[in-house]
């Protein structure tokens, strides 16, 4: 699916997401979530998740680059190299 959509919109889709998902810790510093009687603990325990989401998302355009620019018999190697390279990357730091 993906693949038929042009890549600046996919690109600026998924960084208007990410950047309104990575909002949700200014909820916790203006107490916002305490008004809704969600606890501090919990809320950053979803906060923290949410971004690991948001994280992801921003892989997936990167992806379809690379399906893109690779030839049609190692779509599935090269997807396999970018991910051992971002997860080697993700464990690291």
């Amino acid at each position: 699916f993906f693949t038929e959509v042009p890549f600046r919109r996919l690109f600026a889709m998924a960084t208007l997401a990410c950047v309104l998902l990575s909002l949700t810790p200014l909820i916790q510093v203006f107490r916002i979530n305490r008004s809704y009687g969600v606890d501090d603990h919990v809320f950053a325990l979803v906060d923290t998740m949410i971004i690991t989401v948001v994280g992801e998302i921003l892989w997936i355009p990167m992806l379809v680059l690379a399906s893109r620019l690779c030839p049609k018999t190692v779509e599935g190697t090269t997807f396999a190299f970018f991910l051992s390279i971002h997860n080697l990357g993700y464990w690291s730091s």
